[in-house]
């Protein structure tokens, strides 16, 4: 039980750490009041085992996260810090605070704490964030470079938080206020590129920062950022996408970006990510030169699943392009049980695509089952 408690209280340090918004919903539904109830447990008398410890530590971090008010990068952030912290004055958090301190017998816990590697990490990067405001170019350069390096090592694959990002939090307000000074050259794609990534995990919500910087940066292979960045990066392309629809404004520079994520995901047995972002970006022909020998029957599989839950016309449409590809890859079967779905037209061009007599004669016993009539005047 007092294990479920610790990984709820987990999982809520995790929502409130990086965003305001969550601190608020938090505060104007559920507020306050059961995270510190957890610190009323407390006086000589009471038990404290190494688990409830734990929790009260977990509590104490809700708390702590509730004062910071959220990332520097958040506009919001100093009045939803002094909102909260209103808001625990008036029940009293301080009190609770003391009392825990002077009355309780805490039973002895471990508490992990930086490594020697860790902390020598965290001050390489601090000076390499310094070294990226240097006035001369050549230790810019050679900073940045040794940053991309720190950071591409970490996210590659990302289970959690990498160090390098975790490191880097204070130092995110200071490099793009950097990025905002410099003028425009080679250096300042390279900070671009860096900035994408801290964004990842830093960027208000609903700013769009990760991309942002991607449009400035040098153009560098994204899938060397690992698949969380590009899932990220796609998330945001589709968002932007929308906005710029409905504003009018050129998205060239967003399908470019598109090809490369799609050419990601279809390389790395991601097809369902790379049709979601095609269909929302209302490219689906786009596939079709990205789909092989090796991925087409997972791509029509999935286009042709989707179709059931989508409305028309995009149902058909998805269709269409599952239709094209089962053609490309001579897949005459599946091309002609969706031609059936579609139209006459697609039947014959089946029937006049495939050099196969008796594949042929089957696909006549098939229409002659659905009662679809065609005129052909020779097989």
């Amino acid at each position: 039980m007092h294990v479920m408690v610790q990984d709820c209280l987990q999982l809520l340090n995790n929502l409130l750490r990086t965003n305001a918004s969550n601190q608020i919903l938090l505060r104007e539904t559920m507020g306050f009041d059961p995270v510190i109830s957890i610190l009323k447990l407390r006086g000589s008398t009471y038990s404290f085992t190494q688990q409830k410890t734990i929790n009260l530590l977990s509590a104490l971090e809700t708390i702590n996260l509730l004062m910071m008010g959220g990332t520097e990068a958040d506009p919001g952030k100093d009045a939803n810090k002094l909102t909260n912290k209103a808001t625990l004055v008036q029940k009293k958090v301080l009190d609770h605070l003391l009392l825990l301190g002077v009355e309780s017998q805490w039973a002895p816990v471990a508490v992990r704490c930086e490594s020697e590697e860790d902390l020598a990490l965290k001050q390489q990067l601090e000076l390499y964030v310094e070294r990226v405001q240097d006035a001369d170019p050549n230790l810019q350069k050679v900073a940045l470079e040794s940053m991309r390096q720190e950071i591409r090592t970490s996210t590659s694959s990302m289970t959690s938080v990498p160090k390098p990002l975790k490191f880097l939090r204070p130092q995110y307000g200071t490099l793009k206020a950097f990025y905002e000074t410099m003028g425009n050259s080679e250096l300042k794609k390279y900070l671009a590129d860096i900035l994408s990534v801290l964004a990842l995990t830093m960027s208000a919500e609903g700013e769009r920062e990760s991309l942002k910087y991607r449009l400035e940066d040098s153009g560098s292979d994204i899938g060397s950022w690992g698949h969380e960045y590009v899932r990220n990066l796609a998330g945001e392309i589709s968002q932007e996408y929308a906005k710029r629809q409905s504003e009018e404004v050129p998205i060239k520079d967003l399908m470019e970006l598109v090809q490369q994520i799609v050419a990601f995901h279809m390389k790395h047995n991601a097809e369902p990510e790379a049709v979601d972002l095609l269909m929302e970006v209302e490219d689906l022909d786009l596939l079709i030169e990205h789909v092989d020998s090796t991925n087409f029957r997972r791509t029509c599989l999935y286009l042709t699943s989707s179709a059931r839950y989508l409305p028309g016309p995009d149902d058909m449409l998805v269709l269409d392009t599952a239709y094209m590809i089962y053609l490309k890859f001579e897949e005459y079967p599946n091309a002609l049980q969706i031609a059936l779905f579609l139209d006459n037209m697609y039947v014959k061009q089946v029937f006049t695509s495939c050099n196969d007599q008796l594949r042929k004669k089957q696909f006549c016993y098939i229409l002659a089952r659905h009662r679809v009539g065609l005129i052909l005047y020779s097989l």
